[in-house]
């Protein structure tokens, strides 16, 4: 059995006393379940992105905004990518990377409380949503999901099953990872990194909330990730 990503993160460390190295995480879990490269070249973002960016609700193709569970969120559905997700209101949500080196794992949807911009940064940090951490502000909200893409033949034994809920001792601490170092300030709110497993997909969730926000507001955006619906993906 291949360690889980917890294992992952340590070993990345290296034997220095640094923050677990996430992006050297994901690099060493492809090299072991895919053998292939996490990064590609650098993609120019131009200014038809960044707009759209700034949308309350970017719809994908195939994709369908229904009523929420929750009074007054919506559901934003994608078929083709097996997956919908709850947007409350007055959130912003996009489908386009905000990390957009980053080849694998593949971003499926983020969500904020704040206009969601890509990070254009070189380096250890290109596969670190920063701009979109940088601008939590004391009192914002971010959720990003990843999805990672094992070897059809290979079952997802390195990502725990997902839990009945997602809270604030979910995964590990964002403070504790290289996440926290590509920040431009350090990060003093609730921040975790979370791996999880379901459907037979498996899937990285970064979620952030500004060390201001309310109770109410930290349990609704750990609802967000909660939403989370996913359907197996047959190929």
């Amino acid at each position: 059995m291949e360690p889980d990503v917890g294992h992952l993160l340590e070993m990345a460390a290296g034997d220095c006393a640094g923050d677990p190295n996430v992006a050297e995480a994901w690099r060493q879990g492809r090299n072991q379940r895919r053998r292939r490269r996490v990064l590609k070249g650098f993609l120019p973002i131009g200014a038809v992105i960044l707009a759209a960016l700034f949308s309350p609700i970017r719809l994908a193709s195939g994709a369908a905004t229904l009523s929420g569970s929750f009074p007054g969120w919506s559901v934003y559905s994608n078929p083709t990518q097996g997956f919908s997700i709850s947007v409350p209101p007055n959130w912003n949500m996009t489908t386009t990377p905000l990390t957009p080196q980053l080849a694998d794992p593949r971003e499926l949807v983020s969500l904020g409380t704040y206009p969601l911009l890509p990070s254009l940064v070189n380096g250890s940090c290109v596969s670190i949503p920063g701009d979109a951490l940088n601008r939590l502000g004391a009192s914002g909200s971010f959720v990003t999901v990843l999805e990672d893409y094992p070897l059809s033949n290979i079952p997802p034994n390195d990502f725990p099953e997902r839990p009945a809920h997602f809270g604030a001792d979910s995964g590990l601490p964002l403070a504790s990872t290289e996440i926290a170092t590509c920040l431009l300030h350090r990060f003093s709110g609730t921040g975790r990194f979370i791996s999880f497993s379901e459907a037979g997909r498996e899937f990285y969730a970064i979620v952030a909330v500004g060390p201001k926000a309310s109770a109410a507001q930290r349990a609704k955006t750990f609802q967000v990730l909660d939403s989370l619906r996913v359907e197996p993906i047959h190929k």
